[in-house]
């Protein structure tokens, strides 16, 4: 199912502002229960247990108490996501399903659609990634190669028209193949429980992911 009025919507302003906030969570909205999207969910999902998909499941729908977290010491994961949201200039949690609430019934129709929104911004700080339309667009080659996501693809096409409406290209290319060389490099980061490792120094949760090797034991 595809909101094709809720799609040409958001498409009129996409082609000449490929990073108009509103428009970019319109379209993904748009398609999310789409017959492709859902295809490529699952194949995602394809030979994973069941009980680790419910484990999943259950871990994206349970709410994150950004209270706590700020309690937690300095480099945690935790700490450092909200210091995240509390750094970033117009950047907020929940931000997306803010702009567009219809996201929040997606998401109730459909956890992976939930999870890849959740996990996008926890990897914004895993992954070192900014929040300016270049460090976007390693984190959107990020999410393709390694989640196995499919909208990343659509922002990673456009890259001529972000370059040349927003300029930067260099540092621009440079994200999109950082991006793509650490999506390589790690397993599989949809099917990480972030939610049970926010307590975690960062660079462990990056060691365990496989985005940093773990320094060896004398």
């Amino acid at each position: 199912m595809i909101k094709y009025r809720q799609a040409l919507r958001a498409t009129s302003v996409l082609w000449h502002s490929p990073f108009d906030f509103v428009s970019l969570n319109l379209m993904a909205d748009a398609i999310a229960l789409s017959w492709p999207v859902q295809a490529a969910y699952r194949k995602l999902l394809a030979e994973r247990p069941v009980d680790e998909l419910e484990r999943l499941r259950a871990l994206t729908k349970r709410p994150v108490d950004m209270r706590a977290l700020e309690l937690l010491p300095e480099n945690t994961l935790g700490r450092r996501f909200v210091q995240f949201f509390d750094t970033r200039h117009n950047v907020k949690w929940g931000g997306h399903w803010m702009a567009v609430p219809q996201l929040l019934e997606t998401f109730e129709r459909d956890w992976v659609t939930h999870r890849l929104y959740k996990l996008h911004d926890v990897l914004h700080v895993v992954c070192d990634f900014d929040t300016d339309v270049a460090g976007e667009m390693g984190q959107q080659m990020f999410d393709s190669r390694n989640l196995r996501e499919p909208y990343g693809y659509f922002v990673v096409a456009a890259t001529p028209i972000v370059v040349l409406r927003y300029g930067h290209p260099i540092r621009t290319v440079r994200e999109i193949i950082r991006g793509y060389r650490i999506g390589s490099k790690a397993s599989n980061l949809f099917f990480a429980p972030f939610e049970e490792m926010w307590e975690l120094d960062i660079d462990e949760v990056r060691a365990r992911v496989g985005l940093i090797d773990r320094p060896s034991k004398n």
